[in-house]
């Protein structure tokens, strides 16, 4: 659980979307990428010809900008299932990394970095939504969600859910509801593990005093188990295109059946294990196999849309 100091801030009804601490990331810049594109290829060569101006005293190089250039149109398959399987990898060494700060005492800072790794899990269903897209005008808004903190951190309290009793597709439908508070939270319990802040009537919080074992503990082990999962292949990506994508922003029953479909042709080339269909037990009622491998497909689709 969050602690007393953290109790005492929020109780304070602190305006946490006007007054949280907020930050502002990056923007490419076009024309200086059309003027020096090389400037973004930092290699062994460039830090090595950087000049030393006094003691300690690096001077960046002129054709260097800290303006990456973000990319915001359409993906093939390959490339959406080399974006999965990194952001997999990338959630497991994060996952990794916050066992070792628990295992040390690091508590505030293990929460923040697995944190993290929540946020990297939480870009594979993105992603897959994403395979569906067409042209620019239908990528543009989820590449808008894949670079949101909070729409990353949508899944984060499924195994508590899970715990809790949830087995259906329509039993996580809390996991996107708008009004939901569960991906702002974790977000700025990120932000308090790293950072000292002045919230509510003048309030120092500090990492210690906001994120305790308990909380950290709670964190790793969901960023560990979301970080779980097999690699992802082009032809799964293919068939999802195939089977779900196109109802993804149409009718729930018709993405329901689409999912169905997709498992069964899955298991048919032996990407799924045979027998029963999971995805059809845990969409009409019969369960779920595990906490991440029937849990990430669903995590596109949303159950709260009408259903006719």
């Amino acid at each position: 659980m969050i602690n007393k100091e953290y109790q005492e801030v929020t109780a304070s009804k602190i305006d946490w979307g006007s007054r949280g601490r907020r930050f502002k990331s990056y923007r490419p810049d076009s024309k200086a990428l059309r003027r020096k594109p090389e400037g973004f290829v930092i290699s062994a060569r460039v830090a090595a010809s950087t000049e030393i101006r006094g003691a300690g005293q690096n001077r960046i190089p002129e054709n260097m900008t800290p303006r990456l250039p973000q990319y915001r149109s359409i993906l093939d398959a390959r490339q959406i299932a080399d974006g999965i399987n990194a952001a997999l990898k990338n959630a497991r060494r994060l996952a990794e990394d916050s066992k070792i700060l628990l295992d040390n005492h690091r508590f505030p800072t293990a929460a923040s970095v697995a944190a993290l790794s929540i946020e990297e899990s939480g870009k594979t269903a993105i992603l897959r939504h994403l395979a569906s897209a067409t042209d620019d005008k239908t990528a543009k808004p989820i590449w808008k969600e894949y670079r949101s903190h909070k729409a990353k951190n949508r899944m984060w309290i499924l195994p508590e859910l899970v715990a809790k009793g949830a087995r259906r597709l329509q039993d996580f439908a809390s996991l996107f509801e708008h009004a939901a508070d569960h991906p702002e939270l974790l977000d700025q319990v990120k932000q308090l593990g790293f950072y000292t802040d002045c919230l509510g009537e003048a309030h120092w919080s500090t990492p210690p005093g906001v994120v305790d074992e308990s909380l950290a503990r709670k964190l790793v082990e969901t960023a560990t188990i979301m970080a779980t999962g097999r690699e992802v292949t082009v032809s799964e990506i293919k068939l999802w295109v195939k089977h779900v994508g196109p109802h993804l922003n149409g009718k729930q029953l018709k993405a329901e059946a689409g999912l169905k479909r997709w498992y069964e042709e899955m298991q048919h080339l032996g990407l799924y294990p045979a027998g029963e269909n999971a995805m059809r037990a845990f969409i009409e009622g019969g369960g779920i196999q595990s906490q991440r491998d029937d849990a990430e497909p669903p995590a596109a689709v949303d159950p709260r849309r009408d259903r006719d």
